[in-house]
């Protein structure tokens, strides 16, 4: 998709609502998780909660930018997505909004 489309699927009020109830599923979720018994995974965690509460207290000041941020994914696609789409990308993106860094992929 295009930069103009992608700036035009995001700037659409009802594109954006939708991934702003999206981020605020996940962010219910994430608050219900519980990590496992690792340092790297606490860590993890109390990063995603944070962003977390940061969006379920202002949901509608967070929906512009994650809206840019979704239609700009690689699996968002051309025209307006599904919300199963909606949630599966807001889902994939959460840590990259948390500031959650992952160990690299180690290819043999």
């Amino acid at each position: 998709m295009n930069f103009l489309k992608q700036v035009q699927l995001a700037e659409n009020g009802e594109v954006q609502a939708r991934i702003r109830q999206a981020a605020i599923t996940t962010a219910v979720a994430v608050l219900k998780s519980r990590p496992a018994n690792t340092p790297q995974a606490i860590d993890a965690h109390r990063k995603r909660a944070e962003f977390a509460k940061k969006v379920l207290a202002d949901p509608t000041g967070y929906q512009r930018a994650l809206a840019m941020a979704v239609v700009t994914d690689d699996n968002a696609p051309e025209t307006a997505p599904q919300d199963s789409q909606i949630q599966a990308i807001v889902d994939g993106l959460w840590d990259l909004w948390s500031g959650v860094v992952l160990d690299p992929v180690i290819v043999s």
